[in-house]
């Protein structure tokens, strides 16, 4: 059961349901959200991200997410984690652009060993973080 309450936790925080006015977003707020994340926002970059993989408001645009994702993402700052795991799994993956084995192996330690349950079930999932 814990596992599922993490990954769940996961779930929402990936999909903005956690976040105020994710769910509505308009192009007006993508503009916000765009400036705020170039201007070092890491949340709003998290935010634009996940609106971009999704598609919160706009046309999913996989190669937008993974830029955002990368903007809001500082392997030295734990509060980016989320970015970081986007990153690491479209790194992974080879989704919003090619597969970049060396981007998720340096990225792998953060997110692989976070001990943020939710994060590392997640990616065990995906075949990514084996115990």
């Amino acid at each position: 059961m814990k596992y599922l309450v993490g990954a769940a936790g996961l779930a929402v925080a990936t999909l903005g349901l956690a976040s105020p006015g994710l769910a509505g977003t308009g192009q007006s707020d993508f503009a916000k959200r765009e400036a705020s994340c170039n201007a070092g926002d890491m949340q709003e970059c998290q935010r634009l991200g996940a609106a971009y993989e999704l598609g919160f408001g706009i046309t999913p645009d996989p190669v937008k997410a993974r830029s955002a994702y990368a903007r809001g993402c500082k392997p030295d700052d734990w509060t980016t984690g989320t970015s970081c795991l986007k990153l690491f799994k479209m790194a992974s993956l080879g989704e919003g652009g090619p597969k970049d084995p060396a981007k998720a192996a340096a990225l792998a330690p953060k997110v692989c060993n976070s001990r943020i349950v939710s994060d590392e079930v997640y990616l065990e999932s995906f075949g990514l973080c084996k115990k």
